[in-house]
């Protein structure tokens, strides 16, 4: 009978936590979900939001009091948390006091922002945890400052079950079909490169997708990239399909995202920011291409597009290491369940 897994994370498709879950299980893990947002109302009108807002201490009473009956009825061997913005400090001394190991994987950049909305404090509680995987490096000084029992550092991975090459119909093609494409959230850093980059002699085709684009200025030379629409599941999928190159920027102080993996599993040829976790995860050159800054990235995005077979080349190579190279989610929680093995002894 394989480890009983309390799985607290969001399940929707495509989510770094669904993509955990399902890895749990395929590694024979008996898995039991409970996701917050079945909890949190995801409301979009200004109304309902400051209902929810005032709900919000009794919504968190109410999904904690759900996990300890869980708990109770299942019990795990294993509780694994992701982020776990939602659950109490209480929760967690609940969960030790029934002497059972308990992770988190942390993948958010800020440690203190996401808890405190929901009446919480992470770092407070970061003690009650057996182990904490972050794969943020910068993360491993302050959470072991904080109290932390252990602390690995843990990189993002592909989910085979979301991440592969499609190919894209006639009708698609109209679509998805760019030379060059960025999918994320906007930040001010990128939203200023790609402003930087558009802003001087720039002929090509451009697709930006992601949420919060539309607090860029209304003078931004961007903006007429900019789909303002969100790219999961089966849109990221074809929106890498159709681009000939896939853009990869970081928000700092980030060293790689889930997109490093991602867009070489989804078959794209990523042009990423040079950083030590991009060139230690590929060889640049050869797997990936990289750059420093905009000057240097228009000259690789001219070279590459004006070289078809040598950036296909890198895009086969890029994909061979993600899917052969021991990078998909399955292979991140067979490392959780070592851990786990180590220290139950």
């Amino acid at each position: 009978m394989g480890i009983r897994i309390l799985f607290i994370g969001e399940n929707w498709h495509g989510s770094n936590a669904a993509s955990c879950k399902r890895a749990f299980r395929a590694l024979g893990c008996d898995v039991l979900n409970v996701d917050e947002w079945h909890f949190y109302p995801q409301w979009e009108s200004l109304k309902l939001k400051v209902i929810r807002h005032a709900l919000r201490r009794i919504i968190v009473n109410e999904f904690c009091n759900h996990l300890e009956k869980q708990f109770q009825r299942f019990h795990p061997h294993l509780v694994f948390i992701f982020k776990g913005s939602m659950v109490r400090r209480s929760t967690l001394q609940f969960f030790k006091q029934e002497d059972t190991m308990t992770f988190n994987f942390y993948p958010d950049v800020d440690l203190v922002k996401h808890h405190r909305i929901y009446g919480n404090d992470f770092l407070s509680s970061v003690q009650f945890y057996d182990c904490i995987f972050t794969p943020k490096s910068y993360h491993i000084k302050p959470l072991k400052a904080a109290g932390a029992q252990r602390v690995e550092f843990l990189s993002y991975a592909y989910d085979p079950w979301c991440h592969y090459p499609v190919f894209l119909g006639s009708d698609e093609k109209e679509l998805f079909d760019s030379d060059l494409a960025f999918v994320g959230i906007w930040g001010k850093e990128r939203a200023e490169k790609l402003e930087a980059l558009v802003s001087e002699n720039f002929s090509y085709s451009l697709a930006v997708w992601g949420n919060r684009w539309e607090r860029l200025s209304p003078a931004s030379p961007l903006r007429k990239f900019v789909q303002f629409k969100p790219a999961v599941g089966h849109i990221q999928a074809r929106i890498f399909a159709g681009t000939k190159i896939a853009l990869a920027f970081l928000s700092p102080p980030d060293l790689h995202t889930a997109r490093t993996f991602e867009i070489p599993a989804f078959g794209a040829f990523m042009l990423a920011e040079r950083t030590p976790d991009h060139t230690f995860f590929f060889e640049e050159g050869r797997e990936i291409v990289c750059f420093r800054d905009v000057e240097e990235l228009r000259e690789k995005i001219a070279y590459y597009l004006a070289h078809d077979l040598e950036r296909q080349a890198i895009a086969k190579a890029g994909y061979d290491k993600v899917t052969r190279g021991g990078h998909s989610y399955v292979d991140r929680m067979s490392r959780v369940l070592e851990v786990y093995r180590e220290i139950s002894g």
